[in-house]
C-alpha cells in the first residue's frame, strides 16, 4: 500500500480510487482463475469485461453517474455513440418477447437464417451455428424457444456484420479443446 500511496493522484476523489481497487481485484481474482484452469483443463479463460476499452468507457462516467433516475444507458450511450442508431440508446423499454417477436422471426426468416448460417461468432468458436439454427426453426414453427437468446445473438450477429474493421484485427479463433498431455 506504502509504494501505491507514492504514486497516487493527489486529486482522485474517494470513488475513483474505489473504483480502481474493486477493478484490480477483478484483476486479481481472473489472473487466479485463469492460471487454474490453464494448469487444470490446458484451457485459458478470457475476460471481455477487463479489456482496456471496456474499463476505459466505463471508467469515463464516474460511478455515481452510471444509474441517475431518468438516465438510462449511460454507458451504452459512451461506448456507441456512432456506432449504433441513437435510437437504442434512448429507449426507456425492454424488449417485450411476445408473440409479436414470433411474428417477426417468422417473417424474417430467411435471412435470419443467413446471417446465423455465416454467424462471425460461430466462426471464432465460440457459438454452435447448429443449436442456434435450430433454435430459430423452432420459434419460426412457433415451438416455445430461447427469445432473449435468439434476440441477444441477432443483435450481436447484425452489430459485428456493421463493423468497418478488418475482423482479424479485434478477434482470434479459438483454437480447438486440447488433448490431455
Amino acid at each position: 500500500m506504502a509504494a501505491r500511496a507514492e504514486v497516487a493522484d493527489p486529486y482522485a476523489g474517494p470513488g475513483q480510487i474505489h473504483e480502481r481497487l474493486a477493478l484490480e481485484l477483478m484483476g486479481e481474482g481472473h489472473a487466479t482463475y485463469d492460471a487454474i484452469s490453464r494448469q487444470l483443463w490446458g484451457t485459458p479463460v478470457h475476460a471481455p469485461f477487463l479489456d482496456t476499452p471496456v474499463v476505459d468507457v466505463c471508467h469515463a462516467i464516474p460511478g455515481w453517474q452510471r444509474t441517475r433516475p431518468g438516465d438510462f444507458k449511460p454507458l451504452a450511450r459512451a461506448a456507441f455513440t456512432g456506432s449504433v442508431p441513437a435510437y437504442l440508446l434512448n429507449r426507456r423499454t425492454k424488449t417485450a418477447f411476445t408473440g409479436s417477436v414470433y411474428a417477426g422471426l417468422r417473417s424474417n426468416a430467411p435471412t435470419l437464417h443467413r446471417l446465423l448460417t455465416g454467424s462471425v461468432l460461430a466462426q471464432s468458436g465460440l457459438l454452435d451455428a447448429g443449436q442456434a439454427l435450430a433454435a430459430l426453426d423452432g420459434a419460426v414453427r412457433g415451438e416455445p424457444a430461447p427469445l432473449a437468446g435468439l434476440h441477444a445473438l441477432i443483435t450481436s450477429e447484425l452489430w459485428l456484420a456493421t463493423l468497418p474493421l478488418a475482423r482479424e484485427t479485434w478477434r482470434e479463433k479459438t483454437p480447438a479443446k486440447e488433448t490431455t498431455r
